[in-house]
């Protein structure tokens, strides 16, 4: 529920902030509105103070003259003149000193008439307007020379224009009214909006099962950026819970899925949330800022799953539980972090389950040097940066003390110098090769390694293959040019095929293999069978491979030295592979009394760190300027 309070606040607070905004558009095109209604009528009215100010000084000149002659007859004619402009009602003429001499007026029938008797306006009179739109009132000097000989006075009436005036203000009211009732339903709208998604969300962060947060409400959360605590985290997976849904039914099993959730929000004081990812997988979250405080709470969880009680026909069922736990920072990715509770997960339940296993320092040390953080894009670059690399160890010949020649293996050197051994990445290794450009990484290493073989007098050179590359098309000749054709026929190439890369689904297909193995073999090109005596072993296998080589793997080696049978059966492979005219090589040699004792066994070609440790080409090899 805390999930969607926070999440009702924060889409609270987006929804005012819109409402807001929206507000402050209405407010402001409202505004536009008025002030463009506003402008029209500022400009109606300066449209008619400036007609009355054209109509005075028009006439002033005219009155001038006829002031000055004392012409009335002509004043009467010049003031008819206003008479003939509609908008004009009044015109009123006085002398300098403001004594009335005549008016024109229009009356309510529209008849102009003159008008003697109107009173003085002896010093009231100034220029411009003393009255304004819509009954505009216009005072113009009358000058000879700068000298002011009288005053004209005329007012206009503009108020037949006040029906457009006032039609203006009704559409500017009628379209904020619209506009308003456009705003407050986009306001209404987004608040509808904002409760139909709080209340989806309600509903999708809680699993509808058990009430624990759901893996989306998890999701939402704990998201990267959206935590501001470090918390103990732990990945927990129920224990059988499958067979007590296969013995006692689905109704059983998600009453104890309940029974669960109950439990841990009912005595795990410190718990944050307990999230249910989906089946019987759930997450559970407490505030934890050391390592310490993650196993004292790891330890709670074992001891509060222990005593959950499941009632069932038969009994009450006991609820074990494997958990993965791991310390989740404020800034770190919870993708990763989720994995890593994952493998530490899956350790545990390899240990035998019932337990917690912890994601610390030293778990992802050892779980590093394991391989378990690579990835296939990880092993590509490795390769073209040339971090996976080639060292070599000599394969010896005990009776004669003589290097027979050298298996190329490969190394992979961490930016940490740290080296990882084959078994962690060897099979990742194989599916980057099957990428053409990261080959072409490695067929060139091949080439320059064998090239450097020749040029040392090697006699075998020996590489390990993975047995899906028997199927690519173009062999043997693709083959042959990968290692580099100019130096096959200067020396013996040793192709070995791992016992472990022979599945059992490869039955049906041996024949296709062996046929495969025919075209590639001849003069310049053998084949070993690596890592004989380990898994799915089998005589038969080396009367349908044909091999030149056996290689007794190192497990097989390592017992010699423990029993009677297995130097009985190691005597007998050799006896066997000699009456073939296969020669036997002891792997994993590490000592000279495992040496000896595979010579009296008939095996005296050996490899292993007794007769010399995997090194650097350049170890074993001389630089060619220094060849005899």
């Amino acid at each position: 529920m805390r999930i969607v309070t926070i999440r009702w606040w924060t889409g609270q607070a987006h929804l005012f902030a819109a409402a807001f905004a929206i507000l402050l558009i209405g407010l402001a095109v409202t505004n536009r509105f008025f002030e463009r209604h506003n402008s029209f009528a500022d400009a109606l009215a300066n449209n008619a103070q400036q007609e009355l100010v054209l109509i005075a000084e028009g006439a002033s000149s005219s009155l001038a003259d006829a002031l000055i002659a004392d012409d009335f007859s002509r004043i009467e004619r010049t003031l008819e003149f206003f008479g003939s402009i509609p908008v004009i009602q009044r015109a009123e003429l006085y002398t300098a000193n403001g004594i009335a001499i005549v008016q024109l007026i229009r009356n309510d029938a529209g008849e102009v008439i003159f008008d003697y008797a109107i009173p003085n306006h002896l010093g009231l009179l100034n220029h411009g307007f003393t009255d304004f739109y819509p009954e505009p009132r216009y005072s113009q000097a009358i000058t000879v020379n700068g000298v002011i000989v009288g005053w004209l006075r005329i007012k206009g009436d503009y108020r037949s224009q006040q029906p457009t005036i006032e039609n203006s203000r009704v559409q500017v009211g009628l379209g904020s009214l619209l506009l308003w009732a456009i705003l407050i339903g986009l306001i209404g709208y987004l608040w509808l909006q904002a409760r139909f998604r709080r209340k989806l969300e309600t509903r999708l962060a809680t699993d509808p099962l058990t009430g624990a947060t759901s893996r989306y409400g998890f999701n939402l959360r704990y998201a990267d950026g959206e935590r501001t605590k470090s918390y103990a985290l732990f990945l927990i997976d129920l224990d059988n819970f499958k067979s007590i849904n296969d013995s006692y039914g689905h109704g059983v099993g998600d009453q104890s899925l309940k029974k669960i959730t109950d439990v841990m929000h009912a005595d795990f004081p410190e718990l944050d949330d307990f999230v249910r990812l989906g089946g019987d997988e759930f997450v559970l979250l407490t505030k934890a800022q050391r390592w310490a405080e993650v196993r004292v709470l790891g330890e709670r969880l074992s001891e509060i799953f222990s005593s959950v009680r499941i009632p069932a026909e038969e009994g009450p069922l006991h609820m074990h539980c494997t958990a993965g736990g791991v310390l989740l920072g404020v800034n770190d990715e919870l993708s990763a972090r989720l994995s890593q509770a994952d493998l530490a997960l899956r350790r545990a339940k390899e240990r035998g389950k019932d337990q917690v296993g912890y994601a610390d320092e030293n778990f992802l040390l050892d779980e590093g040097k394991r391989g378990a953080f690579l990835d296939l894009a990880m092993v590509r670059r490795a390769i073209q940066k040339g971090h996976i690399h080639y060292v070599i160890q000599p394969v010896v010949d005990v009776s004669k003390h003589k290097t027979l020649g050298y298996e190329a293996l490969m190394r992979w050197r961490l930016d940490t110098g740290q080296t990882l051994m084959p078994d962690v990445f060897l099979d990742m290794y194989f599916e980057a090769l099957r990428d053409p450009e990261t080959a072409q990484f490695i067929d060139q290493r091949r080439r320059e390694l064998l090239k450097r073989a020749v040029e040392n007098n090697v006699e075998m050179f020996a590489f390990n293959i993975p047995i899906e590359d028997l199927s690519r098309p173009g062999l043997p000749q693709s083959l042959i040019k990968d290692f580099g054709s100019e130096w096959l026929s200067q020396i013996n190439l040793v192709l070995e095929i791992s016992e472990r890369g022979m599945p059992r689904y490869l039955k049906d297909e041996m024949a296709q293999v062996v046929k495969v193995l025919d075209s590639i073999r001849g003069d310049d090109i053998q084949i070993a069978l690596d890592d004989f005596g380990a898994e799915e072993s089998n005589l038969l296998r080396m009367l349908q491979l044909d091999v030149d080589y056996l290689k007794l793997d190192r497990s097989l080696v390592a017992a010699v030295g423990e029993s009677e049978k297995s130097q009985e059966i190691v005597s007998a492979i050799a006896r066997l592979c000699n009456q073939l005219d296969i020669i036997v090589i002891g792997e994993g040699v590490e000592s000279k009394e495992q040496s000896d004792l595979l010579v009296d066994l008939g095996v005296t070609v050996q490899q292993g760190f007794y007769l010399g440790y995997p090194q650097s080409p350049d170890y074993y090899f001389q630089p060619v300027e220094t060849l005899p």
